[in-house]
């Protein structure tokens, strides 16, 4: 870094690192908030009311978009981190705290104006609280689960960063297939689907981590085995959360929603849920990573880094 950079007051740090942090966020929300950010139809809505004329909510508060949420928070975290890791330099360390100040300020604008909007608008009782409550602890789990991806990807040592790609991998997909879809609703039914997207991007992403992490010393066999565990019980876990609250029927009845998730889980998991596959893909792909930089010097040095 040039004399000039290291001569910079705090208060560039701590400018660009809020400014990169709102940039960030704004970004994992874009895909939303391209699509008219009209807030989904509620069952719980207090009046008859056509999609067109739900009010204007910067999240999409439903139980069917749980998962959409977690998705765009984390993917904004994943941007912020990045930025920070390979831009800030040796100004990494004081731009981290208003990087991530500038990402909870924008997430918790989002969530104070989304779920007041929904708030004002649901029909008043128990299962409009129960509703509301249960949203709001999602989102503000979604919301902490960015951090700490954040924080991981920040890591020193490489198998930090490497297990918080693995965490990140399946809201990464579900992010950019939400882009497909507002970009090109047609790659629907494409040769590259959105559902081929969500099913193989979470093993790509995984495969790359771990050929970057690399396994020297061998103890990073352990974040091999974690990594490859994560791909593949998280999918499963996000298609058993979706089927449960989309349940609408038994939506607040938790044995019958226990017993969807946990069948659902069940079928995921096992050989027909395909899971193995992603698992192989990942594998074949951390291998081939280790080979090229073990026989090609360009790839060799650019892995070079603290374990």
């Amino acid at each position: 870094m040039s004399r000039t950079a290291r001569s910079w007051p705090k208060s560039v740090d701590a400018i660009l690192g809020a400014l990169w942090g709102i940039i960030s966020a704004g970004v994992g929300l874009l895909p939303w908030l391209m699509a008219g950010a009209r807030l989904p139809l509620q069952n719980l809505w207090a009046t008859e009311t056509m999609p067109e004329d739900m009010p204007i909510a910067l999240l999409p508060v439903s139980q069917y978009s749980v998962i959409l949420i977690l998705a765009m928070f984390v993917s904004g975290a994943v941007i912020a981190a990045l930025g920070v890791r390979n831009f800030f330099g040796a100004r990494r360390r004081p731009a981290t705290a208003f990087t991530v100040a500038g990402l909870a300020l924008v997430q918790l604008v989002a969530v104070v104006q989304a779920f007041s909007v929904v708030s004002v608008g649901l029909a008043p009782g128990r299962a409009s609280t129960m509703y509301l409550t249960g949203l709001l602890a999602a989102a503000v789990i979604s919301a902490a689960v960015g951090l700490l991806i954040f924080m991981m990807l920040l890591g020193k040592h490489r198998w930090l960063p490497t297990v918080g790609f693995a965490l990140a991998a399946v809201p990464l997909a579900s992010w950019v297939v939400e882009w497909m879809v507002q970009l090109s609703p047609r790659t629907i039914e494409g040769p590259f689907s959105t559902s081929m997207v969500y099913r193989w991007l979470p093993a790509i992403l995984v495969g790359v981590s771990l050929a970057w992490c690399g396994l020297k010393p061998a103890a990073l066999a352990l974040v091999w085995v974690a990594n490859l565990a994560f791909l593949w019980a998280i999918p499963a876990l996000v298609t058993a959360t979706q089927s449960t609250l989309g349940t609408r029927n038994q939506l607040g009845d938790f044995e019958a929603m226990g017993e969807i998730a946990v069948a659902v889980l069940k079928g995921a998991l096992g050989p027909a849920g395909g899971a193995i596959y992603t698992v192989l893909l990942a594998l074949g792909i951390a291998v081939a990573g280790l080979l090229l930089q073990r026989f090609v010097p360009t790839f060799r040095g650019n892995t070079r880094t603290s374990r």
